[in-house]
């Protein structure tokens, strides 16, 4: 919800694309958009909490501008086996 936020009130995006994988024992989210890229070095409470949030649980977080403008953000996330919690 997050990176989607972010887009919204940052990016200045025409377009975006949120796609959801399951690539083995992971969760790959994938926030993508058309808008202005990073606007810098300065990352904001809510940038730092999703990558605290995603080492928390084991995963990692990618956050780039894209060659052809705009922002990448990939998340990778462990999925827990059945029964066993989070």
């Amino acid at each position: 919800m997050e990176a989607v936020t972010n887009l919204v009130r940052h990016a200045d995006a025409t377009t975006a694309a949120v796609r959801l994988m399951i690539d083995g024992d992971m969760l790959r989210i994938e926030v993508v958009d058309d808008g202005v890229g990073l606007a810098g070095p300065a990352i904001g409470v809510g940038t730092r909490a999703m990558f605290e949030g995603a080492l928390e649980v084991g995963g990692e977080l990618t956050i780039e501008d894209r060659p052809d403008g705009g922002t990448r953000l990939v998340a990778l996330l462990p999925v827990p086996e059945p029964g066993r919690g989070r």
